[in-house]
């Protein structure tokens, strides 16, 4: 559906990623979409398993949809149903991903995705290459994120002829102490995108973030209560006794752990004026673990989450592929002309290429 053609790529086991990033710029330069498989596990007989997750990322990469969100599960399912979705709403992600300090002074990644659709199953994304402010190597601020969110609203408008009456944004790799900032800035730029697309446009914004990087762990007081893997089952939701007591913050445990004890992802809204209840926000949030288009499980945060870091992931392999020496002072390199080249092809734009 979506006009591109697909192309497999069969790599040696031993296959450097220099080789893997000339492949992956192929999908740019000439807008076809690859799906690379190593040689060692193309000569093996394929387990179904194995067979089914290529297919799924291939279907995904080529417009196709594998997971839509269903609203009959339960009563509250149905009321986040009716109450959330019953107007248009558009589902943000967004991640910003940095370099070491010694690959020089390469750009900060910024990658933001968004969805077009109902079912929140097919994503428009952007990126954005952002020089440190002041040299800080972590600052984890989208800065130019008022166009970003403009052109995404065009989209999801052209997606579905109407406008979102609601956005609900996960932010994912803000530290606590980032909060404040990170939260007025991209507000202000959510904000003044809808004001620019339409003077008076004002949608529900609810603002979450979302961090993997901490030590709390949950455990069931029965062993019994558990999953097979001893983990608590996913779904489990605690919002209270170890939470924040001012803000409304929870903790998710939304997927089933293989090995090892599970990390929920501590869950924070920054912003809501949707009037949605806290049971709603948590089910929404474990219903979107359940919509990652490359595995047939959950995953441990939601999908538009998920989506925006694999895109920087993208973004950076396509960098590597350009071979730009960044550790030139003298003629640094041309942000702008580099981030046409990462986003150059308009058919890529609409589906998760990236996956």
């Amino acid at each position: 559906s979506s006009g591109i053609n697909a192309e497999y790529g069969i790599l040696p086991p031993n296959t450097n990623n220099n080789t893997y990033s000339m492949v992956k710029e192929l999908e740019v330069s000439h807008g076809v979409i690859t799906q690379c498989i190593r040689l060692d596990t193309y000569q093996k007989k394929f387990k179904p398993q194995t067979l089914g997750n290529i297919l799924l990322k291939t279907n995904t990469k080529l417009g196709g949809v594998n997971w839509e969100l269903s609203y009959n599960m339960s009563p509250l399912a149905k009321e986040m149903g009716r109450f959330v979705f019953g107007e248009p709403v558009m589902i943000v992600g967004a991640d910003v991903t940095h370099w070491a300090r010694e690959d020089g002074n390469k750009p900060s990644i910024a990658g933001v995705v968004c969805s077009l659709d109902r079912q929140c199953s097919k994503y428009a994304s952007r990126i954005r290459l952002q020089v440190h402010k002041h040299n800080r190597t972590s600052d984890e601020i989208i800065r130019d994120f008022k166009d970003i969110m403009k052109e995404l609203l065009i989209e999801f408008r052209s997606n579905s002829k109407l406008k979102p009456g609601k956005i609900l944004y996960y932010r994912d790799g803000v530290s606590q102490g980032q909060f404040i900032q990170t939260l007025t800035e991209e507000m202000a730029g959510i904000q003044a995108a809808c004001k620019e697309l339409e003077e008076g446009y004002q949608p529900k914004i609810t603002y979450i973030n979302a961090q993997k990087r901490h030590h709390t762990r949950l455990y069931c007081a029965e062993s019994r209560d558990g999953d097979r893997s001893g983990n608590v089952p996913p779904g489990t939701v605690v919002d209270r006794e170890i939470t924040n007591p001012i803000h409304f913050d929870f903790y998710l445990n939304s997927h089933a752990g293989i090995q090892g004890t599970n990390r929920p992802c501590h869950y924070t809204v920054l912003w809501d004026d949707s009037d949605m209840s806290p049971d709603m926000i948590q089910l929404l949030t474990f219903y979107l673990c359940h919509t990652y288009a490359r595995c047939s499980r959950s995953v441990s945060y939601p999908a538009p989450t998920y989506y925006a870091h694999l895109l920087c992931a993208r973004a950076r392999t396509m960098l590597s592929a350009m071979r730009i020496n960044w550790f030139d002072t003298r003629n640094k390199p041309n942000l702008q002309e580099i981030e046409r080249k990462l986003t150059q092809n308009e058919k890529l734009k609409n589906i998760t290429y990236f996956v």
